[in-house]
């Protein structure tokens, strides 16, 4: 007898049901994050059957292009078959400036397409999203090597990482990013978890810094954190505060109060001044605060620049010479 047969992977998981699932050699799932009205980052990534993993930077990615890599065959089935628990999309979606998101895939050789706002995308769709991007490793390609990573003015990069998978990123590293309804839960770690750092050298108090409020930097400077910790390429909490896109003079306040180095440099010889000066979000209640403890405005960093030139960079990348300009550019100058 002639019996036809679908060609399948060699992998073959067992439910918790004690079911044999199979992954057909066509099945893949993957996301697609669109364009959007701002600077969130547009790619794709997509893990087939097979273990191989295809990524396209779009926009605002380390890794522009197409590159690829292979994963497991067990981690990519399982990864391939939690599409089905995501429900499909319910009417249309209202105009937005925000990120689409699509999820597509086929599993059991059964097509599957569901698209969501960024800004409101379902639990259920939103585990899956994560564990997408965890079995494909992405952090490499939306953020490069993470032992290089700054803060620069680019404060979203803690948020992205504590929000998305990262190599080493602990569950105190999430919870401190989350807010002040998080602190009740970060008060029951112990200083260990307070010290640890991810593998960009990441600690809990940098990432603390841009949740709202200083309740969860409070929070783990009760624990023992080490409020002059340094990243792998010497950045502090400091420096991330400098950078924090709310409440940044706050923030920076509590950090000095708690000794942190007001001149200490990062591998690029910058201080937290300059790194103030780059952000433009606050920056003269920053710059006043730093002033205030001590921050030098002579210093240079490796291209010879001093905290005013940041300061005059930062005016002409976003066109910005107005009041805030002038407040800052006079404390500078003081």
């Amino acid at each position: 007898m002639n019996f036809a047969i679908k060609a399948i992977t060699i992998s073959v998981l067992f439910s918790f049901r004690g079911q044999i699932a199979l992954t057909e050699e066509s099945d893949f799932v993957e996301i697609v994050r669109g364009p959007c009205y701002g600077t969130c980052r547009q790619y794709s990534v997509r893990i087939n059957a097979d273990g191989s993993v295809q990524w396209h930077g779009i926009a605002r990615v380390y890794a522009i292009g197409l590159a690829s890599d292979l994963i497991p065959i067990d981690v990519a089935t399982s990864t391939i078959q939690q599409l089905e628990s995501v429900p499909p999309s319910r009417g249309t979606l209202n105009s937005t400036d925000g990120q689409v998101v699509r999820i597509n895939g086929i599993v059991h050789g059964n097509s599957r397409s569901v698209t969501i706002e960024s800004s409101n995308i379902p639990p259920q769709a939103a585990k899956v999203i994560f564990a997408i991007e965890a079995a494909a490793q992405t952090h490499k390609w939306r953020h490069g090597p993470a032992e290089k990573e700054l803060f620069s003015s680019q404060a979203s990069l803690l948020l992205e990482d504590a929000l998305l998978p990262k190599p080493t990123r602990t569950e105190l590293m999430r919870l401190s990013a989350l807010g002040p309804s998080e602190t009740k839960r970060i008060a029951k770690f112990g200083t260990n978890a307070a010290v640890e750092q991810d593998s960009s050298g990441w600690t809990p108090l940098m990432y603390s810094t841009v949740g709202p409020g200083t309740d969860n930097i409070d929070a783990l400077l009760q624990l023992g954190a080490d409020v002059n910790a340094t990243s792998r390429q010497g950045q502090s909490a400091l420096m991330a505060a400098a950078v924090a896109t709310t409440n940044a003079s706050e923030k920076v306040a509590r950090l000095l109060r708690a000794g942190a180095l007001v001149n200490a440099r990062d591998s690029a010889g910058e201080t937290a001044l300059m790194l103030a000066c780059d952000a433009f979000q606050d920056n003269a209640s920053v710059i006043a605060a730093l002033s205030q403890a001590g921050a030098r405005k002579d210093i240079r960093d490796g291209q010879g620049r001093t905290a005013l030139d940041h300061l005059q960079a930062a005016a002409r990348r976003y066109g910005v010479w107005g009041e805030a300009y002038n407040a800052a550019k006079q404390l500078l100058q003081d």
